[in-house]
């Protein structure tokens, strides 16, 4: 296992500290989802300068999560409705869509949806339908690793936010091995104290190695690449600090 931490390359201003849910870029622009009942959106911010570009609010009875963008589709989960929402990027109509788990992040590796509920689980599905088809366990040597929450892809390697934890896990989708454990305490703790400080958000920026982070209330979108790190103690008394 390699153990990596991020460094700071550039940060955006997050406008409003909004509550979110997950992060997606494409094409110049931040796709954005915010949670909480009666108070959840979809947005779009510049990812020049982070400035929101467009904005619209969900029905009350609905808490969103993760989103990703498949071709013209950009798909938005919900936490315990048992909807995914549809949206039409070309002209922004939206459709509600069964959805058969709790909702936590996706991400689109290319040819799948990949979506996490919160455990050591992911599922794999239909990119059209979001039907699962394959559930991958992820594994940290011989234990579970668990509260997995916004995803993204890059290079063959799905990443994952640790829930509650300053962490990111790079996961081999094959076996659901966890090949990466990324520290990102300092982008965390450069947001304290703030109200709510949990890490979530996370969107490869294509072209290149480096990523966006960011969290809940955050004030910043962190503009991010890893460097080497050392590994933590429980990983050198587990014997996994030996490269795979």
């Amino acid at each position: 296992m390699r153990f990596r931490s991020f460094r700071t390359l550039h940060r955006l201003p997050h406008r409003g500290q909004p509550f979110v849910q997950g992060i997606e870029i494409d094409r110049g622009t931040i796709w954005e989802s915010t949670g909480r009942y009666g108070r959840s959106t979809l947005r779009r911010l510049d990812a020049a300068d982070g400035t929101v570009r467009w904005s619209r609010r969900l029905p009350d009875d609905l808490f969103a999560e993760g989103i990703c963008r498949v071709g013209d589709v950009l798909w938005q989960l919900t936490w315990r409705e048992g909807i995914a929402l549809r949206w039409r990027v070309r002209d922004m109509t939206c459709e509600r869509v069964p959805y058969d788990a709790e909702g936590w992040g996706m991400c689109f590796t290319g040819t799948d949806v990949v979506t996490s509920d919160g455990s050591d689980r992911l599922m794999v599905r239909d990119p059209g339908s979001l039907r699962s088809h394959r559930a991958v366990a992820v594994r940290i040597g011989d234990r579970p690793a668990s509260a997995l929450n916004d995803l993204t892809w890059a290079d063959g390697v799905l990443w994952a936010v640790v829930h509650g934890t300053p962490y990111v896990l790079g996961i081999d989708l094959a076996d659901g091995r966890v090949c990466s454990w990324v520290d990102a305490s300092d982008m965390r703790r450069d947001e304290l104290p703030v109200t709510a400080h949990v890490m979530n958000g996370i969107a490869a920026l294509p072209g290149t190695d480096r990523f966006l982070l960011t969290g809940k209330h955050w004030r910043s979108l962190y503009e991010v690449e890893q460097r080497p790190a050392p590994p933590p103690r429980w990983a050198r008394l587990e014997g996994l600090d030996s490269p795979p």
